[in-house]
């Protein structure tokens, strides 16, 4: 009987931390979420702005042309070597607008994710166990949404800037760092998916 008490209390405890995350994680995306939309406003006001509100500054180091796209009220957007080249030097408008539109899509990334995670941790206060298959499935879009942020990150820009001919769409290495993250929360997705068939099975021969 003792075991029995010992091991409710247990499960509360961690029924409890698991409700203090899912809190943590519902207040940073609802962060997310307002920094998203304002820099959403904010993206579509800078773009009524008149052509000589902006400047850019670029510079060459080994052949490759990198270079600082700034607005009038102090924001700067950096871009890596390669990404630019000395066409652009005639659009600094359009090389700021650039790189703020592939600031505005990581940041729906990021709140995707946490929109993602806030669920996870919901449906455990609901359903009281993490093996649900609706959880297996919002960890496997989490592993390919840290994929696709990293190649937001790496490829969106430079292919952008090319399109837009202002750059010669000469790309940086993806981070291979974030794909393998990516890849092993996929990976434990199946897992999820795993403990949930179980679940399921001992809750139909109860």
């Amino acid at each position: 009987m003792n075991f029995i008490g010992e091991r409710e209390t247990a499960g509360n405890v961690v029924k409890k931390r698991c409700s203090e995350i899912g809190m943590l994680f519902r207040i940073l995306f609802w962060i997310s979420l307002l920094f998203l939309a304002a820099k959403v406003i904010w993206t579509i006001y800078i773009g009524t702005m008149p052509g000589s509100s902006f400047r850019l500054t670029l510079m060459e180091a080994e052949g490759l042309t990198y270079g600082v796209a700034a607005y009038e009220a102090g924001q700067r957007i950096e871009f890596q070597e390669g990404v630019l080249s000395y066409a652009a030097s005639s659009s600094p408008k359009l090389c700021f607008m650039a790189g703020m539109a592939v600031s505005v899509l990581l940041g729906a990334v990021t709140t995707w994710i946490l929109w993602l995670v806030r669920r996870i941790f919901r449906n455990v206060e609901k359903q009281e166990t993490p093996f649900e298959k609706e959880n297996s499935r919002a960890v496997r879009r989490i592993g390919f949404l840290v994929v696709v942020y990293s190649l937001v990150y790496t490829l969106v820009l430079p292919l952008l800037c090319s399109a837009l001919g202002l750059g010669r769409a000469q790309v940086s290495l993806v981070d291979g760092k974030m794909v393998l993250v990516g890849c092993l929360i996929i990976s434990l997705s199946y897992i999820f998916e795993y403990g949930s068939a179980l679940q399921q099975e001992a809750d139909e021969t109860l």
